[in-house]
C-alpha cells in the first residue's frame, strides 16, 4: 500500500488546558484528492514529533512502549515538497 502523502495547512489546534487528555489536531490536506486530514497526537507524541522536527541529523530517535530506537532518514533527490 502506498503511503497518503499530505500537505501540512500551516494549522495547529492547541489542546485546551481545561478538557483532561485534550489533544492536538495537525490540520494537512491530501496532495492527490484535497481530502481534508487531521494528524491527532497526544501530549508526548507531540513533543516526540517537536524534538525529531528540530533535529536536523539525519536520524531521530522514537519511542515506542517505552523504547527507544534510532531510524536512519534518507531523503531521496527526488524527494516530495
Amino acid at each position: 500500500m502506498d503511503p497518503l502523502i499530505a500537505r501540512w495547512e500551516r494549522t495547529v489546534i492547541h489542546p485546551d488546558p481545561t478538557i483532561p487528555d485534550d489533544q492536538t489536531i495537525v490540520c494537512c490536506i491530501a496532495t492527490d484528492t484535497g481530502q481534508p486530514i487531521a494528524l491527532v497526537l497526544t501530549d508526548r507524541q507531540r513533543d516526540d514529533l517537536r524534538r525529531q522536527l528540530a533535529d536536523d541529523s539525519q536520524t531521530a530517535t522514537l519511542h515506542r512502549s517505552g523504547r527507544r530506537r534510532s531510524v536512519l532518514i534518507r531523503r531521496s533527490a527526488a524527494g516530495h515538497r
